[in-house]
């Protein structure tokens, strides 16, 4: 290899230096040096024109940002490289970056490690054909830890890559997942005295599965809706409960109602996994966000807007794993550590996401033993809107607002009754919808409601 061979960075993968002589091309004019590069297998002279670096951040802006290779290319014109040309200098790039084994064994973040570890999977497809992205993330840190597509969802292949973790010496004390079976089984093989916690998100997913209560549901009548929407908010509370005795409270009220063979079917189904919803005590010191897997579902999330933007994976899954590979090496390349305080980490995962439209922060804050300012700072945060004693989301005032609307001129009372809530909440949630109010008296019949638009 001649000394400029090793400064030569091949044209084609764009970043490889591995580059040695191959032969000769003779023409008219003489013959021409000839080079191989090792990492893509492709053969050019050395008179070819100096490939333009695709640099990380380059590559970080296509992925993470909402970019077309077109308008990357435009925003970037001292490239001048085809779009093809680009994709694949990425795709290169894919296959020379580190693998999830390597980070771990490095240890460079070992120090933000906590002891809590989110595990979760999710269906995606490849050339129009399903397979399995497992993700696993250390909670504490948010650092991504393992992640793969897989063409299974079983033991014998999640069993693995906990094993390697376990291996390169990330052994977590608690485990929160969505107590899938096979989830359940391979962490019990490999992490016998570690704690499964089961992640209340999925809980309150499955019950809104279950018991659908936004809509109207054929042969489902207005009392039995307000008794599921009631059983939901009791197992959602049990869920979150301080202590044993809070949450037996709340059991209690569960064996007290009368239900229907569907709802019976539900809180059987819950009590059966009741000893994975750990109390709040049980798992003291490790932060309220443990009760939650959300870290895994918002990393799962970027994974699936990814395969949106590609229009779907097009390559096998070898080639989708380098693009994921590359995909979570820019992120933890880009992202600094902050580790949190308790108190910010209730801030940040709170149970008021468990809590659909609106939240009853009393009764949130009885259940979970988190002071109502919390509650509150957390609700402001997240953008939901306060009235009394509740949070209400931008949808559900909406849809206030369009009941009220319909009902033209009327008495607080008849609100009221109509959207279900105590006289404090109601005319706070009327002012900040802008609909004036005439008092005659303090009593609700006597306190006239109308919008601007019926005046």
């Amino acid at each position: 290899m001649s000394s400029n061979s090793s400064e030569l960075k091949c044209p084609y993968c764009g970043s490889s230096t591995r580059i040695i002589r191959k032969g000769f091309r003779h023409n008219q004019s003489g013959s021409l040096q000839l080079y191989l590069c090792k990492s893509c297998n492709k053969r050019f002279p050395e008179n070819v024109r100096k490939a333009k670096e695709v640099t990380d951040d380059l590559v970080a802006t296509y992925l993470f940002d909402v970019l077309s290779l077109k308008s990357l290319l435009k925003t970037n014109e001292n490239l001048k490289l085809s779009r093809t040309t680009l994709y694949r200098r990425i795709r290169e790039k894919a296959k020379q970056c580190p693998g999830w084994e390597e980070l771990v064994k490095a240890g460079k973040r070992r120090e933000n490690w906590g002891s809590v570890m989110g595990i979760d999977t999710t269906c995606l497809k490849i050339r129009g054909a399903p397979c399995v992205y497992l993700h696993v993330a250390d909670v504490m840190s948010h650092d991504p830890l393992a992640y793969n597509v897989c063409a299974r969802k079983d033991v014998a292949t999640i069993e693995p890559i906990l094993r390697k973790l376990k291996n390169l010496e990330y052994n977590p004390r608690i485990v929160v997942s969505d107590l899938a079976p096979e989830i359940l089984a391979s962490v019990r093989n490999v992490l016998p005295n570690a704690i499964l916690q089961g992640c209340i998100f999925h809980v309150s997913s499955w019950l809104n599965k279950e018991l659908p209560t936004k809509k109207m549901i054929k042969n489902v009548g207005r009392e039995k809706v307000v008794l599921w929407r009631k059983i939901k908010a009791i197992i959602n509370y049990a869920c979150i409960s301080k202590n044993e005795s809070i949450r037996q409270r709340y059991l209690g009220q569960l064996k007290s109602l009368s239900l229907d063979e569907k709802a019976r079917s539900v809180v059987e189904r819950f009590l059966d996994h009741l000893e994975y919803y750990h109390t709040r005590d049980e798992l003291q010191g490790y932060g309220s966000n443990i009760l939650y897997d959300n870290l895994c579902e918002c990393h799962i999330g970027m994974i699936t807007r990814l395969e949106s933007k590609f229009m779907g994976f097009k390559g096998n899954i070898e080639a989708t794993n380098n693009i994921i590979r590359l995909f979570w090496y820019l992120y933890r390349k880009s992202r600094t550590v902050i580790l949190t305080k308790e108190e910010d980490v209730s801030l940040h995962y709170m149970p008021l996401t468990l809590f659909c439209d609106c939240v009853n922060i009393p009764e949130v804050s009885e259940a979970s033993g988190i002071s109502k300012e919390i509650l509150t700072r957390t609700a402001l945060r997240t953008g939901l809107t306060i009235a009394g004693d509740y949070a209400f989301t931008e949808n559900k005032l909406k849809d206030i607002e369009k009941i009220v609307l319909k009902m033209g001129k009327t008495s607080l009372g008849t609100v009221m009754q109509t959207i279900g809530f105590n006289q404090t909440t109601t005319m706070e949630l009327l002012e900040k919808l802008g609909f004036s109010q005439v008092f005659k008296s303090l009593h609700p019949s006597d306190i006239i409601v109308s919008s601007p638009r019926h005046e």
